[in-house]
């Protein structure tokens, strides 16, 4: 073979390299394009669904029914000012009332019952949330037998660590206190 042609072979392989080089940055680059135009619309959807969760929390919906009946107790005010001909209109406001005050108290009384179940999933501690409640199989040998036993592991964002009601490791506000 001529040097020539080996000199051809060496640079068509080399010109081969460069295009696949080229080729690959230009398919990584478009993939992480894609990837961070992914997480900026996730992140708008997100931002929409956080505002959407301010706007109808159990808080502002018990703002919203407070403001309801100081304004339904100012009507009765007004009304009762001349008692004989707005009688039943005060019946149907004091009515209202009645309603909106049960709303209130069902809802504070939903509040409380989501406390206390949010505080299942929350550490002890330092109130951090849970990260991991799982389930783990083990297969024991007990006087000839086999027998599986199943572990619960708890895990939360602190660090704490509970198996089987055990804590295996601290949160990481007992650790910072001892």
């Amino acid at each position: 073979m001529s040097n020539t042609a080996i000199f051809y072979i060496q640079m068509a392989s080399l010109l081969t390299y460069i295009i696949t080089l080229f080729g690959l940055y230009r398919l990584l680059v478009s993939s992480k394009d894609a990837t961070i135009e992914t997480l900026r619309e996730r992140i708008e959807q997100l931002k929409e669904k956080l505002e959407l969760e301010k706007n109808t929390s159990p808080d502002v919906l018990a703002e919203m029914l407070s403001s309801r009946i100081k304004i339904y107790e100012d009507e009765i005010r007004k009304l009762s000012k001349d008692q004989q001909a707005n009688q039943e209109a005060i019946k149907t406001k004091q009515a209202e009332l009645a309603d909106t005050r049960k709303e209130l108290e069902i809802l504070e009384t939903q509040m409380e019952e989501a406390k206390g179940i949010l505080d299942e999933f929350l550490c002890p501690y330092c109130k951090a949330p849970m990260t991991i409640h799982d389930y783990a199989s083990e297969s024991v040998e007990y006087k000839g037998r086999e027998l599986d036993v199943e572990h619960e592991i708890i895990i939360y964002d602190c660090g704490l660590e509970i198996q089987d009601g055990k804590e295996t490791r601290l949160c990481r506000k007992k650790r910072d206190e001892h």
